[in-house]
């Protein structure tokens, strides 16, 4: 009698052992899906980013070269001014 009952808890164990492989493998199998989605995920991002960065920095220069446009035509006339009241003087 006591055979059995250790013949039936052993059969119980290796049943619910079994049980937990079959669901570590589709664990694993559910993260290396999860893996995937956010590489391809952080791969879009990156190259958006690198987009917008890009776009950023090409902003920058032409506001650099509108500002420093903008300096020049000032200063220009400025010396028109000064050259003016030099000439009436």
């Amino acid at each position: 009698m006591r055979q059995d009952v250790l013949e039936v808890r052993f059969d119980a164990l290796e049943r619910a052992f079994v049980e937990l492989r079959a669901e570590m493998r589709e664990m694993r199998a559910d993260v290396r899906e999860m893996r995937a989605a956010l590489q391809t995920e952080i791969s879009e991002l990156r190259t958006d980013l690198s987009g917008q960065v890009s776009a950023l920095r090409g902003e920058l220069y032409d506001t650099r070269r509108w500002l420093m446009t903008m300096w020049l035509t000032g200063l220009l006339a400025l010396l028109a001014i000064l050259v003016e009241l030099s000439l009436r003087t």
